[in-house]
């Protein structure tokens, strides 16, 4: 809740612009007595219980009886006409604690703890709280934006859903027999399970529910895909505009939630900013070494692609994936085979993955294989902090594993092979791909070539777009005597071998913007074509120059690649 207060006069305001000013006159009270000409609190309505602990579940019960009931300021935004908000965190704070002091009033200053983030997690999670907050000390205040700098790191699963519609009782039970909750992915609100049991779940209260849910009650359901079964038949639909709080156990394979319990309703929220979270991870107070050889640790790999996330997920998104995990410190060139390894498909193998991570079970020739995919920035910082150092994704989505929606050329150069070689080759692809009516994008593997990658709509099936690939990758060998299909390497000494094989159903390519288990560091990078003329090597970009670079970008080089809407026509 944001606190004004102008000449007197104080308004208490929700993030959604709501005025609860009239439910809480022991705040404004409070404020008035601040004898501040102007000023913009930031923070938040708690009620503490006898042990001084929040519950969400008091706040909902509110009543006539007020103990409790405290505003925990966090922030200041503006003061007496002066906007504050591009000061750092920490100056803004030192002027909140002049202006409210450290009194245990209604409103009170939040402190906190500079440093020792994992030791304090530890702590709050042994207390029985939701977790913590972690925010960078010298950030301006971002307005209405989600950023990066306010991190939250939960010891409990427990978030807003969105409620789409509601069961009709059975037994003893009137008014509602379960909500029906989930949550917005991009603009689809994905099913995440059934809601009927939570503190002050009683007759009264499950038949005022009834009443309110019916006031919003449609004839369609709002979930993307429809719930099916006897749900789907029988379930009442509602307008996706009530959000729920809800504490559960774990996420299921499918995405519901397990053991859910109703903690209260909010009002504060839009239904449209509700999207499933993921628990953040923290690194280890000892961070281990990744790259020796440029002096980068774990904890620092973890900081970039923290910086780097909004740039490496569109590529990766919801793609299966197959990870390659550090077992030692990456010294040597030929670390795939000593000191890192691909992490077969099984729940024992990918133990270490936390379990926020999403999974995926996909029917492989001989077994059902259990494959991560990441949604969010902190899936992917999840990854990294738990070893992982490649990132090879599928040429499909987790929702659509059946039909393809890109191709993957790898130009891969035999011995002997000069870079303006491997330069042209890609060029070369993509003058055949042209003459077909498609577009195509380029990027370094890290390594020694290029990836050329033709997005396409998903409406083909994976032996038709194998078969579209091995007959492009053999018209530039026939074209070319220097040009070869051969995967053996004395055969492909002074040549260029045009690798479809990325193309199969289960096949990888490594990910744009993943580190790869080099000793330098280098990462696999989305390119324009224009740059290939100046590129002087496919392991040019590296963790130690990927940010300058990105810095001085003035586009994305891969522009118009993720609205590409081109078909493959067979």
């Amino acid at each position: 809740m944001g606190v004004f207060i102008d000449r007197g006069k104080v308004r208490i305001i929700s993030r959604r612009g709501t005025d609860y000013t009239l439910e809480f006159p022991e705040i404004t009270a409070a404020a008035k007595k601040l004898k501040l000409r102007e000023a913009l609190l930031d923070g938040e309505i708690v009620v503490l219980d006898k042990e001084g602990i929040s519950r969400f579940q008091l706040l909902q019960q509110l009543g006539a009886n007020r103990s409790g009931l405290a505003y925990y300021a966090f922030d200041l935004l503006s003061l007496n006409g002066e906007n504050l908000t591009k000061l750092p965190l920490e100056e803004r704070k030192r002027e909140l604690k002049k202006v409210i002091g450290r009194g245990a009033g209604v409103i009170r200053y939040t402190d906190h703890l500079d440093g020792s983030g994992d030791e304090v997690f530890k702590q709050a999670c042994a207390l029985g709280a939701e977790g913590i907050i972690s925010k960078l000390r010298d950030a301006p205040y971002r307005l209405d934006a989600r950023n990066s700098d306010w991190q939250k790191i939960k010891c409990i699963k427990r978030q807003e859903f969105v409620v789409g519609g509601f069961t009709d009782p059975s037994g003893a039970r009137v008014g509602v027999g379960s909500i029906l909750v989930g949550y917005y992915e991009r603009s689809h609100l994905r099913f995440a399970g059934k809601v009927g049991t939570g503190s002050g779940w009683s007759n009264a209260f499950s038949l005022q529910l009834r009443r309110d849910l019916e006031k919003i009650e449609t004839d369609r359901s709002p979930f993307d895909p429809p719930t099916p079964g006897w749900l789907g038949r029988n379930a009442h639909w509602v307008k996706p505009s009530k959000v729920a709080e809800v504490e559960f156990t774990e996420w299921t394979g499918d995405g519901h939630v397990r053991h859910p319990s109703l903690q209260g309703f909010r009002t504060d929220k839009s239904a449209r900013d509700v999207h499933r979270e993921r628990e953040a991870q923290l690194a280890t107070a000892d961070s281990p070494p990744v790259f020796p050889r440029i002096a980068v640790t774990r904890r620092d790999l973890i900081a970039l692609y923290e910086k780097i996330a909004d740039w490496a997920l569109p590529h990766i998104e919801r793609r299966p994936l197959t990870l390659v995990r550090m077992t030692a410190p990456i010294t040597r060139d030929d670390a795939l085979r000593s000191q890192a390894k691909f992490v077969h498909h099984t729940t024992r193998d990918q133990r270490f993955v936390p379990e926020s991570v999403p999974r995926v079970e996909i029917k492989e020739q001989r077994k059902i294989g259990e494959y991560c995919y990441v949604e969010s920035r902190s899936d992917l910082l999840a990854l990294i902090d738990a070893g992982v150092v490649e990132l090879h994704t599928w040429n499909a989505r987790v929702e659509n594993v059946e039909h393809p929606d890109r191709v993957v050329f790898d130009i891969d150069p035999g011995e002997g092979i000069a870079w303006r070689e491997v330069s042209a080759a890609a060029r070369r692809l993509r003058s055949l791909l042209r003459a077909r009516d498609l577009e195509s994008w380029v990027k370094t593997t890290g390594g020694k070539g290029l990836h050329v990658v033709v997005p396409f709509r998903a409406e083909h099936h994976w032996d038709s777009v194998f078969e579209f690939s091995r007959g492009i990758a053999a018209q530039m060998t026939e074209e070319d005597p220097g040009y070869t299909l051969s995967f053996d390497k004395s055969a492909r000494r002074g040549k260029i071998l045009i690798d479809y094989k990325r193309n199969y159903r289960t096949s990888i390519a490594v990910a744009a913007f993943s580190t790869r288990a080099l000793p330098n560091g280098s990462m696999s990078v989305p390119i324009a074509w224009e740059e290939l003329a100046r590129l002087k090597a496919s392991d040019w970009w590296t963790v130690e120059n990927i940010r300058e670079r990105l810095r001085r970008m003035r586009g994305d080089p891969w522009r118009g690649y993720f609205k590409s809407r081109q078909r493959l026509i067979l």
